[in-house]
């Protein structure tokens, strides 16, 4: 068990004392709320259910303290809580439109244990049929020694009560019920006035009504607090398939911040669309719906993501960000970068995406930039903050509180750093990002290797996946113009075999292991040329080291590049001699135009070029050296492998697309 797991374990396991007249006794006082559910950390299973029913008490009272106990399950603090008169503005609404239906059915979403429905099993006569629902309509149990052991409805492990101890070991993995006995929710006041034995399980984000309803209720479930503004279309949406021609969909809220203590508004089914009939005393949600609501089931609700970076110089990370940026829109998602710095040269390239500037004046503006990160976010209302790189991570981590509702998704770029070149400050980061990593609704990784990396830091392995950069093909593909002229402007002829690396001149490039490889190659090997493409602070101290290992005449400086599609095409192998990496993509892009590629062994760096490249140890100029003589030896016999079918087959766009939208949608239907 991870040491997320124990944490989680232990913030939310405690006494245990499964009677619900203590429970109620403490619920009507302030300071015993404070004594047994924060200090004492008390804690109800759902064996609470079991002694409430065996309480020799009036039906009402009954059914009030079952009640009390099912919105304790699990946690001290009520987490869900039902009345029967919780709902009255509702309960009218839907009498009123009864009259608009013959024989009117009501599907009630979100009963819990089914006492709020009583205002609707009361009206004797309006309904022909009142069905209630819940995502979680029962428990199971398994008695063990000294025990017992619970699951949630689908099989989820909820936790383990020993003697007068619970332990919350809920993971959200389901497992068999095979020997395990239900425990049904079904409030008592329901068992006795109307025989109801069971409420139906349902999922309002995926199931629909055996037959379409005249009438739905959804009460105290759908507020943008909570689900945030994409999930509650999503919902609404597949609810409103379950409607006939003209049915109605009743959606309320109890919260003091409304007139009457209640918020409500009314949608009715017209042909493939939900309209906004009316709305009363303001309900958070209504607004979501004045242009109505499409319920073709072809057409999608679209995420509204804001990316968050330090800015768009020229990077790998960067490329990537701005080429899935660009990616999304075009799927249909609402989309904008929010960037520390602006002025990077790469922001030219976004398409139909938004660019925030949030304007930080150097390293130790605090103050001013977080308020205005803040006001971006909330003016921008995304679904999503997805952080890019370290600072971001560690900024939506802190910030995610202020953030809410929308989700935060951390992007985690590299593996095996060698952080010790770098400042203080670099080090610190790096190091407090681990400590934040259990706090991100999900992290994504660009390699297996980084996701090893990251488990060895502390992060949770629950909340990682795997997305492997995706190679834009249409803009990296072979280019024969490009690369007579881009050869010809450096000077390598066509007798020349022409050896790049394309990086940033930063410690974690080990620029200096390429330099010393190239001169060793270069003595065995007249024809090799070599080039350099990339800036940094390290240049000035390489060009030294170069001109030390005799590499004058050999060797071109080229400086940054915006054309990177040509600059690959120039060359006849790509080098990586990184010492750290995630997903390198220099190696796809060079592959992409065809050029083959000698790496060393960093991140995913093998897995990417397989057998079209050659991988060596890091750190090894004399490995380096010989896998580019060895390559070199390739490329005149005419032995080369497709480098870009490679690309094309594993580490597509479309690829890293899909994964991501499925990463980002997941975390945010989690509400």
């Amino acid at each position: 068990m991870r040491r997320s797991r124990w944490r989680h374990l232990l913030r939310e396991s405690g006494l245990c004392i499964d009677r619900v007249r203590l429970l109620d006794w403490i619920s009507t006082r302030d300071w015993a709320r404070v004594l047994f559910f924060r200090f004492l950390r008390l804690r109800f299973s759902p064996a609470i259910l079991e002694n409430a029913l065996s309480l020799s008490v009036g039906s009402e009272e009954g059914g009030r303290l079952y009640s009390l106990g099912m919105s304790h399950i699990n946690v001290g603090d009520t987490y869900k809580t039902t009345a029967p008169d919780r709902t009255t503005l509702a309960d009218v609404e839907l009498e009123r439109l009864a009259g608009e239906h013959e024989a009117p059915s009501v599907l009630e979403i979100g009963v819990s244990d089914g006492i709020s429905a009583l205002g609707l099993l009361r009206r004797e006569g309006v309904f022909d049929r009142v069905v209630l629902t819940d995502r979680f309509p029962r428990f199971f149990e398994k008695k063990i020694p000294l025990g017992r052991v619970f699951l949630s409805a689908d099989g989820a492990l909820l936790g383990v009560k020993i003697l007068c101890f619970y332990l919350c070991l809920g993971d959200g993995k389901p497992r068999s019920r095979a020997g395990y006995t239900p425990i049904e929710t079904v409030n008592p006041l329901l068992r006795r006035e109307f025989g109801i034995r069971a409420i139906q399980g349902f999922d309002m984000f995926h199931d629909r009504p055996d037959a379409p309803v005249a009438l739905i209720k959804c009460a105290n479930i759908l507020n943008v607090e909570y689900f945030g503004e994409w999930n509650i279309r999503r919902a609404v949406a597949n609810l409103g398939r379950g409607l006939i021609e003209g049915g109605h969909m009743v959606i309320s809220q109890n919260n003091p911040k409304y007139r009457d203590g209640e918020g409500l508004f009314v949608l009715r089914r017209q042909g493939t669309r939900l309209v906004l009939v009316h709305e009363r005393n303001g309900h958070d949600a209504a607004h979501l719906f004045d242009q109505g609501l499409c319920l073709d089931s072809g057409s999608t609700e679209r995420l509204r993501i804001l990316f968050l970076a330090p800015s768009l110089d020229a990077g790998g990370a960067e490329r990537q960000l701005v080429v899935l940026a660009n990616a999304l829109a075009v799927r249909g998602h609402r989309v904008a970068v929010a960037l520390q710095y602006s002025g990077g040269v790469l922001e030219r390239d976004l398409a139909g995406v938004e660019c925030v500037q949030l304007g930080k004046a150097g390293r130790w503006d605090f103050g001013g930039f977080l308020v205005r990160l803040v006001r971006a976010v909330r003016g921008f209302g995304p679904d999503v903050v997805y952080s890019f790189l370290g600072t971001p991570n560690i900024l939506s981590a802190l910030l995610g509180p202020l953030l809410r509702p929308a989700r935060v998704v951390w992007a985690v770029r590299a593996s095996n750093m060698d952080m010790a070149p770098y400042g203080r400050v670099a080090r610190f980061a790096h190091w407090l990002e681990a400590r934040l990593s259990p706090l991100p609704d999900a992290v994504i990784i660009n390699s297996h290797a980084g996701l090893e990396h990251a488990l060895g830091r502390g992060f949770p392995a629950g909340t990682m996946t795997v997305v492997p950069n995706g190679i834009d093909t249409k803009r990296f593909h072979p280019d024969r113009d490009a690369r007579l002229a881009v050869r010809q402007e450096w000077g390598v002829g066509p007798e020349h075999l022409l050896v790049g690396v394309m990086a940033r001149l930063d410690p974690m490039k080990d620029i200096p292991t390429f330099l010393k490889a190239a001169s060793l190659a270069a003595q065995k090997d007249e024809a090799l040329r070599f080039v350099c493409v990339g800036a940094g602070p390290l240049e000035g101290e390489l060009r030294i080291l170069a001109a030390s290992l005799g590499l004058d005449g050999r060797l071109v400086w080229a400086g940054f590049r915006a054309d990177a599609e040509r600059v690959c095409n120039a060359f006849d192998i790509c080098c990586l001699s990184s010492s750290g990496e995630g997903f390198p993509n220099a190696l796809g892009e060079a592959m992409a135009c065809g050029v083959p590629c000698v790496t060393t062994d960093v991140g995913d760096a093998a897995l990417i070029v397989g057998d079209t490249g050659v991988v060596v140890p890091p750190g090894e100029p004399e490995a380096l050296a010989e896998g580019i003589l060895i390559m070199a030896g390739r490329i005149r016999r005419g032995e080369v492998a497709d480098a870009r079918e490679r690309v094309e087959q594993h580490f597509s766009v479309d690829a890293m697309v899909d994964a991501t939208e499925k990463v980002l949608e997941r975390v945010v239907c989690r509400a």
